[in-house]
């Protein structure tokens, strides 16, 4: 009986320590919305995003609400592309990103 009083003890320890772990994670995240220049959004645009100090690159796409977002990007300089089928290709360089920001990367 005693056994499983401190198996009980130690997976409550455990569960205690899980949030302070997650919360020291080292990543950032990168949002934003494309619009065109009327102001009308732009769904499924191609979003390319580089970590330029590593040359590391993700891709993703917007969405119908013409939202994207890229979680569990390292910190440090970045650049952003957006192109999409008839918008003019748009690039937002010199960004950094740091731990734990969510930095918002809008495109009109």
């Amino acid at each position: 009986m005693k056994h499983f009083r401190h198996v009980g003890a130690l997976c409550a320890s455990l569960l205690f320590f899980v949030p302070i772990v997650y919360g020291q994670l080292d990543s950032g995240t990168i949002t934003g919305r494309v619009n065109d220049q009327p102001g009308a959004t732009v769904a499924n645009a191609q979003v390319n995003i580089v970590q330029t100090e590593m040359n590391f690159d993700t891709s993703t796409v917007t969405n119908a609400d013409a939202l994207y977002r890229v979680q569990s990007l390292r910190p440090g300089p970045y650049r952003v592309t957006i192109s999409a089928p008839g918008f003019k290709r748009t690039v937002r360089a010199g960004l950094t990103l740091r731990v734990g920001d969510a930095l918002e990367v809008n495109i009109d």
